[in-house]
């Protein structure tokens, strides 16, 4: 039982900070850039919609990956500043 519940508190830890690194990148992506970084929708389209051929704007899409690794190295920079000022004399 003990097992049982350590898995599933690992899984619900790893949702937890997946979800905070993923909101993170979404939010530090575009102002990093000044909006010249789109990050893509949560969502892509399902089912039987058909993609209308559009212009390419040049705009440069981050997706899924790209906002959760730039969320880690948000918060690693974050750790790693607080725990030099916290031992700095």
């Amino acid at each position: 039982m003990a097992e049982f519940l350590l898995a599933a508190l690992r899984l619900i830890l790893e949702f937890a900070l997946y979800a905070t690194l993923y909101a993170t990148g979404r939010l530090i992506l575009p102002l990093i850039s000044l909006g010249r970084i789109k990050v893509a929708p949560l969502r892509e389209p399902i089912g039987r919609a058909r993609e209308l051929a559009t212009r390419a704007t040049g705009d440069i899409v981050a997706g899924e990956g790209w906002c959760t690794f730039v969320g880690f190295v948000f918060w690693a920079a974050v750790i790693l500043l607080l725990a030099h000022f916290a031992r700095a004399p």
